[in-house]
Parts: structure tokens; sequence; C-alpha cells
């Protein structure tokens, strides 16, 4: 009887399992005929295999000693635009001791600086522009482990010194007297392991700069501008800010010349196309994802097991437009008054997904107005009490831009509309005490903390169609009941999302090029092809059709551990050991005498984070019950093919 072939791959970030089952073929008489092995076998991956850490690291020094030489030569370009240095001072050599130096000028009774001194101490600060947690580069460049720990010596310095700036805990530590004329130690610095934060290092030159204003030539807010960036709202361009007719950079450029940084393409390199339009979709940060996500999530709502009419649906959308927010529970209460029943899958739905509370604000703006005018733990409460409605809905508008509100923007638009401005002054002030009062005050000057940023958080990432598909998402879900996934009937069109099988094969169809800029996801497939082709020519003499099933368990970490060492990836698995450890703890404390096996030790895992409630009944239940009960998927497996834990609850076998 002629047989046919299983394989069967496990595919991790350290390595390939594969087995080729063989069987008889199915047939009526034998639906479930009894395989044998032919082969096995797996592929290892050695420690930092296609991590290229050494090759990156060697890359960033070579980055960083270049735009520290272009950081200097455009701040030459600048003062000497402006005239008030020579190309000869410019050029001359700097301060024995910078860090010294700024120390004794960041105090307050301390006279001001030449401009020649202030030259050096930019130069040095160019040099030691702080740590910043490489914000602009961490998707890319996930081996910052090092850096995160310098930064945290350096924090611990400051403390133990009671420093803070930068230039203050280095002679703390090298033991330098600001009153004193020494300016050598025999320890230096660079070999203490520690890095401080940017925004340590960004607040020590604006108090710096903003000594100096008025007391040197030039040097005004355009000028500080154009070093730090003081307005985010300009930050961009913010290097512009006073002309120099050779000075031009790109327009990747974001921020001033001392702290700016140029923003990487590697976002762009390969932009999503969606799969339903071909067209590139656009990042989530904007209207069309928002309205996308808040629709399939209102898609989903069911009331008596039933979706919610065209007309109900509209209901619910007119308040969400009308708030630009819901919680779970208003969510719910609204539904159920509106449906006219208590049977709803909203609460369930929220103690399952977690992450669908984030599609319950359409408008990020207005929800976090909301949010200052109604919760008193909100940073900003004490400010939007005080706020005029006119100012109000002048901050809405800048966050719907994607502009900060800072305090000192509140002053200006009460200057702006006459009002006395003593009652926001006292917030201010006050806000201002509570932070110095802090062990480690996050803000050096009353000054700086005026420049404190309000505004909601971001969204990152990139849609998952493109706009005008996802606007089609949403007309549909507000003029019919049905889901925009589902397939067409006699009568009734498919949903605008529907993958048919020309969609499907073209995805199937991309490269893996195309498909993902992962270095090691690229790989570990890449490897995995070459597997399949070999497996095929060695045990079905090179004809794929013998092979009826294959079977392929991905680990999620192949895509999470890409951008980690090999230390933290130990520190993940460990992290994933002690959650198995905690259920086998918990089963041997509430019921020693249960026969501890796999099964009982996944379900113990899975109810401890269901906090021992069956999601669907609300029904409380403990270790004993463990036996009887049922693991039921979130999804349906036919749906998604996976029996990962996160895809799992628990049920009664009667609910089930």
């Amino acid at each position: 009887m002629p047989k046919q072939l299983t394989f069967s791959f496990d595919i991790g970030h350290s390595s390939i399992g594969w087995t080729v089952l063989s069987s008889e073929k199915r047939t009526k008489d034998h639906p479930f005929p009894e395989p044998a092995i032919e082969g096995c076998g797996s592929v290892i991956f050695p420690k930092n295999d296609c991590l290229a850490s050494s090759r990156r690291t060697f890359r960033r020094m070579r980055r960083n000693i270049r735009a520290t030489r272009q950081r200097i030569a455009r701040l030459k370009k600048l003062l000497s635009h402006l005239g008030v240095l020579t190309e000869a001072e410019l050029d001359a050599p700097g301060h024995a001791a910078p860090h010294l130096l700024a120390a004794r000028a960041l105090n307050a009774d301390a006279p001001e600086l030449s401009w020649q001194d202030l030259w050096n101490l930019l130069r040095w600060y160019a040099h030691n522009r702080g740590y910043d947690g490489n914000s602009r580069w961490s998707r890319q460049d996930g081996d910052n482990e090092g850096d995160t720990e310098k930064e945290k010596a350096a924090l611990d310095f400051m403390e133990k010194h009671g420093t803070r700036t930068m230039a203050e805990t280095i002679c703390a530590v090298l033991g330098l007297k600001l009153n004193e004329p020494k300016i050598s130690s025999s320890q230096p610095y660079k070999t203490l392991n520690a890095a401080f934060p940017r925004k340590v290092v960004r607040d020590e030159v604006l108090a710096l700069l903003e000594k100096h204003k008025g007391h040197l030539p030039q040097l005004d807010d355009a000028f500080i501008d154009t070093l730090v960036a003081r307005d985010e709202t300009k930050g961009k361009k913010a290097w512009a800010n006073i002309h120099v007719p050779d000075l031009q950079l790109p327009r990747r450029y974001f921020g001033g010349l001392l702290f700016g940084q140029l923003i990487p393409r590697f976002d762009n390199r390969i932009i999503a196309k969606c799969p339903i339009s071909g067209d590139k979709v656009p990042n989530k940060a904007c209207k069309e994802f928002l309205r996308y996500r808040w629709a399939m999530l209102l898609a989903n709502i069911k009331a008596d097991g039933k979706p919610l009419a065209a007309k109900q649906r509209k209901a619910v959308h007119a308040r969400m437009e009308e708030n630009g927010r819901f919680t779970p529970t208003e969510l719910r209460k609204f539904v159920e008054d509106l449906a006219g029943t208590g049977d709803t899958n909203i609460k369930a739905s929220f103690e399952i997904h977690p992450d669908s509370k984030e599609a319950l604000e359409l408008d990020p703006a207005l929800a976090y107005a909301h949010s200052a005018e109604t919760h008193k733990k909100n940073a900003l409460y004490p400010y939007w009490e005080n706020l005029p409605d006119v100012i109000r809905a002048r901050a809405i508008g800048r966050w719907k831009k994607g502009r900060p509100v800072t305090p000192q923007w509140m002053l200006d638009e009460y200057s702006r509309e006459n009002h006395d401005p003593a009652p926001l002054l006292s917030v201010v002030d006050k806000a201002f005490v509570a932070d110095q009062k802090k062990k480690k005050p996050s803000f050096l000057t009353r000054e700086h903390f005026l420049r404190r940023q309000f505004t909601p958080k971001p969204l990152s990432g990139r849609a998952p169609y493109s706009r005008r598909v996802m606007e089609q998402v949403v007309e549909f879900v507000l003029s019919t009941d049905r889901h925009p996934t589902e397939k067409g009937t006699e009568g009734f069109p498919a949903g605008p999302i529907y993958r048919s099988a020309k969609i499907l094969k073209a995805e199937r169809d991309r490269s893996i090029e195309d498909l993902t800029t992962n270095h090691l996801v690229r790989h570990r497939l890449t490897i995995l092809l070459r597997l399949v082709d070999d497996m095929l020519a060695k045990y079905a003499d090179g004809d794929p059709m013998i092979v009826s099933d294959i079977v392929v368990e991905v680990a999620r970490d192949l895509q999470e551990y890409s951008g980690l060492t090999v230390k933290e990836m130990e520190g993940e698995l460990t992290k994933r050991l002690s959650h198995f450890k905690s259920a086998v703890g918990y089963l041997a404390e509430h019921a020693p005498d249960l026969d501890t096996n796999g099964s009982l030790i996944r379900k113990c895992r899975i109810a401890m984070d269901l906090e021992w409630r069956c999601p669907f009944t609300g029904t409380k239940y403990d270790a004993y019950d463990l036996p009887q009960m049922e693991r039921e998927h979130i999804i349906p497996y036919a749906v998604r093919p996976t029996n990962s834990l996160d895809s799992l609850v628990l049920t009664f076998d009667w609910v089930n």
C-alpha cells in the first residue's frame, strides 16, 4: 500500500528540530494509520549566531566618533558666523579640566564666563552629551544592556555625592574642590563605567546657557534653541533657528546642533503593503487606524449572542465620538441599556484580551483631556483645573497635531487672553517645590520645570491595512450588523478585509526579504527552506506530492529574542522557568495529594493568570477542581491553530 509522509518542525531561536513520519495512506477502513519515524534531528545554532554583536559594536564606535567630529565642526561654523570667536580661537586647545570649569560656572555666585571658556565647555559637552537609551535606535539596536548599567552607575554616583549635574559629580568623584586651585586627579573618571542620562546633561547645559543669556553678545533665546531645542514643537528644525549660510543638515536630522541626531531610516526601509489593496500602510498614529481599531472592537460586541444591529452600532459610535473614549465599564453599561439585556460579551472580552482597552480611545487628545479633568492623580489635573475653556480647546488642538503642552505655554496663553496668571503660577510653584523635595528631582531649575511636557502616549508601529481599506471597514461596521472579515454569501458581499484564496496565495508567495527586516528571522527561515529541500531529496525522492502534512511549531521568542544578547536571553528563559516553578509550588502547597503532571501544571498556570475564576460564568474554583476543568481556546483553534498558554482559558466541562 502506498505511503505518505509528514514533516514536522519545531522552530526556535537556538535550534530547528525536525521529524519525518511515514504512514499508510488514510482510507475509510483505516482513517488513522499508525506512523513510523523515518528520520529526525535538529539544526543547532551557536550562541550569538547571526547577532553580529562585535561588528555592531565597532560600527557604533565609528559612527559615534564621526558624529562627534561633525557636531564640533557645526558648532564652529555657528560661532564663526556670529563673529564671537575667530578661527584661531575656535581651533585653540581646550581647557585642561572642563568638568571643573563647568561645575564652577554652574554655581550661582560664580562670575560669568567669556566666549572662549564657554566654547571650551560646549566642545566638552559635544563629546559628553549623556546617554539617551538609544531612544531613536532602540528598535534596531537592542544590545544596550551595558549602557543601561553605566547609566545606573552614574545615577548612583550622583546620589552618593549629593550632586545634580554631570560636571559636579565628576569633580566629586575625582576629589576636586570648586574653591581650590587643584585641577587634576590621579583617577581618570572615564574608567568608572558611568554614563550620565541625556536629560541630566541637557538640563545642565540649559542652566549654563540661561545664566549667560544677556551677559555675552549673541547669546540669546535663538542661540539656545539652535543648540538645545528648548521648544519641542520646533525641534525638527531647531538647528536652523539661526541661519548659517554654509550649514545644511539632512531632512532626517532632528533637534539642535548640540543634542540633535539623525533619525534612522530603518523604520522606512521596508514599508508593509496592505494585503487587500496593495497600497503602503500608514503609521498607527493616524485617525484612520484609531477609527479602524474601534470599529473592529465594535464589530465583535454581541448582545444575547448576536452582533449589534447597525442602528445600535451607530449609537455607540456617536457616544464614542462625543467623549473620545470609553472605559470597559462605561461601554458595557451603555450597550446593556441600548440592547435591553445584560447578556453581552464585553466584560469577558476585556478580561481575556486586556489589550482591547487600547481600542477604547478613539481620540487620544480628547481622552487625555478627559483624564486630566476627572483624575486627580493625573499630573496635569491641577493645571487643567485652572485653564479657561478657550485655552483647553487650544491645548486639545495641539495634542491632535502631535505637539506637547507645557506650563510655559499655558502661561503664555494666559498673557494672550489677558487673564490673571496668579492661580496657575501658584500651581507651578507648588508642583516645582514638590519635585525638588524628591530624593532625585527631575528638574534643575524652575525654568526647566516650565518646559515640562504633557502629551498623550504616542502610538508606534504601522497599521495593518491602507487608509482607504480601514475607512471601508469603519463604513461597513456602521452600516451593517456583519463582521468585516466575513466571507460573502448570496445577496451579501464579502467584508472589506476578507482574505480570499487569491489574497492568501499572494501573501504566501512573498519573499522573506519582503516580509521582514529582522536578521534573525530571515536567517532561521532561510535555513529552514534549505532543510526542507534536503528532507525532500532524502526522504521523498524530490517529490513534494508524497508529503501529505506539514506540522510547524514556531516559538514567539524567535522574533522577540532577535535583538537580545545571550545574557538577556538567559534572563528571559529564567523568567519563564520561574512561572513553571510557581505553578509547581502552588500545587505542592494547596493540593499536595494530586498527581502532578504536565497537563495539571499547564492548567494551574492558566488558572493563576485567570485568578482562579471561570471567564464565562465568573465562578471561582480551586486546585482540586483542575482535573475536571477543560482548556478552551479564546480564539477557535480552526482560526488560530495554537495551544500556547496565552491562547487558552479554563472552564467547566458543562460550559465547554
